[in-house]
């Protein structure tokens, strides 16, 4: 074998390595991407069982709402719905409030008529998806607002943080509460869905609002 064979294998080796090097790097870019969206996807579910399993014992939190409060005014479930034994594996509750697998708070509260149910989408938490909101947003949409768009009244986000001030936006409406001049869950579009979640990004603290009927 001549120096310029060794010299060419040597060249060709340093180039396999690198293409290695660099498929490496992109497989493990791509295993990270894809097990952030299935935590996100199995986080949606979950979420999703529960409002379902919500849904089975509402005439009994309702009626639990009733001898807490008054009628008309909204009180705090979240010890009813402890002891009852509704929430999914892994969710706590934490002094008042519903603690997911992924460290997103929730309350759940009723007049004795209505569900509210308050779901902390983004905050400081670095378990919380902060980078990835849109996202998790979209299968929130996917897995848990649009499939029960028929006994939701209303979703919208509550928006707030240091030096952002306070306000609301984004509003879509259920099928019993949908009319031509609001933006209907039936009627909505991936770009609508996309600019509805798209609400939370410049702010340091951001809630989605489900209310049922």
């Amino acid at each position: 074998m001549s120096k310029s064979d060794i010299g060419r294998s040597m060249i060709e080796m340093i180039g396999v390595l690198a293409i290695v090097g660099v498929l490496s790097v992109g497989g493990i870019v791509g295993f990270n991407k894809a097990m952030r969206t299935y935590q996100m996807t199995k986080a949606a579910t979950e979420y999703s069982e529960f409002i379902r399993d919500l849904m089975q014992f509402r005439e009994a939190l309702q009626e639990a709402a009733r001898l807490k409060g008054q009628n008309g005014v909204n009180v705090g479930l979240t010890s009813v719905i402890s002891e009852i034994g509704i929430m999914p594996k892994k969710w706590v509750n934490r002094n008042g409030y519903i603690v997911d697998s992924t460290l997103h708070t929730t309350t759940v509260t009723s007049n004795g008529f209505n569900f509210t149910i308050n779901y902390e989408l983004k905050n400081k938490n670095p378990i919380a998806w902060n980078g990835n909101i849109e996202e998790y947003c979209r299968l929130l949409f996917t897995y848990v607002i649009i499939p029960y768009q028929d006994v939701l009244k209303t979703v919208w986000v509550h928006r707030y943080g240091d030096g952002e001030g306070t306000g609301t936006t984004g509003r879509f409406y259920g099928t019993n509460y949908c009319s031509n001049n609001r933006k209907c869950l039936s009627r909505a579009t991936v770009y609508d869905i996309q600019q509805f979640c798209q609400t939370c990004l410049d702010y340091e603290n951001c809630t989605l609002v489900l209310g049922f009927e």
